[in-house]
């Protein structure tokens, strides 16, 4: 076969479940085929991971090292003078700093989910003998979609005709350049996801050339599925960034603290009233 030959594959070579039922992939599913199986396999989407509830996020607020130190500090000054105003304004400023910290953070996530709303994707399928454009989320197992350059795979699938197929898959198997896909190539589980050229996957880039596929797996019955529910599984961990702003608050926070310890031994040697020591190392808490 020379480059640039358009290759097809039989009807036979569709597996059997996901194959149309004219047994015709010139014709492709029915529409009311493919709605009864929208219906039995759901939307053709990846499942979110449930998201953390507001009100924790904003408790979790509470929890750094400073706050909790300045929020000591606020009770202690309190018990020794008994006087509220300074407590009250280091207990707001807290409070002020988690909130709009918060607030931040909600605003950057709904920008976040409004800009993933908008990035609606289209999916050129055929259905009763014609050329459709769907959804990609109403991709269903046994559609035949078309691909071209540009076009982000909707769905996985097997390949049942190309012309100079190529697709990026470095999001699922980490190889930097190009797959080269065609007609006949290995499609088993027991291949490795790299070496299966022919089949596509869901998510994946095609940069070069154009191609038709049987769909066989959509939403999380994908390898883009499979990989978000290992990584929903996998507990969150905090990124380098967060390390480090977390280990800078804990030793702004050791220091203050070796400071004020100093203070309170210096002033208790000095034979200064207990009270006013007390007072003399929160102050000095909060200002650092």
């Amino acid at each position: 076969m020379t480059e640039g030959t358009l290759v097809s594959t039989a009807a036979s070579n569709i597996p059997a479940e996901t194959a149309p039922n004219s047994g015709d992939a010139s014709l492709g599913l029915s529409t009311q085929e493919a709605a009864l199986r929208l219906d039995s396999h759901g939307p053709n989407e990846l499942v979110a991971a449930a998201g953390v509830p507001a009100w924790r996020r904003l408790l979790a607020g509470f929890t750094d090292r400073l706050i909790l130190l300045l929020i000591t500090a606020a009770v202690v000054a309190w018990l020794v003078s008994g006087e509220l105003k300074t407590p009250a304004i280091v207990l707001t400023v807290v409070v002020l700093n988690v909130v709009i910290g918060f607030m931040q953070e909600q605003r950057a996530e709904k920008s976040v989910d409004a800009l993933r709303n908008s990035m609606t994707s289209r999916a050129r399928v055929r259905r009763d003998g014609s050329l459709l454009y769907v959804e990609s989320r109403e991709v269903v197992p046994g559609d035949i979609v078309l691909l071209e350059a540009g076009d982000r795979v909707p769905a996985d699938g097997r390949l049942i005709s190309t012309a100079n197929l190529e697709a990026a898959e470095s999001a699922l198997t980490g190889e930097s350049t190009p797959v080269v896909k065609a007609v006949g190539g290995p499609t088993d589980e027991s291949v490795p996801l790299g070496d299966r050229s022919g089949m596509v996957f869901m998510n994946s880039a095609i940069t070069r050339g154009r191609g038709e596929f049987v769909a066989t797996g959509t939403g999380m019955e994908t390898q883009i599925g499979r990989l978000a529910t290992l990584l929903r599984e996998t507990e969150p961990g905090d990124t380098p960034l967060q390390k480090q702003l977390h280990g800078l608050a804990n030793s702004v926070a050791k220091l203050a603290m070796g400071i004020v310890a100093v203070v309170f031994i210096i002033g208790l040697i000095r034979g200064e009233p207990l009270s006013k020591v007390i007072l003399t190392s929160v102050a000095l808490a909060v200002a650092a």
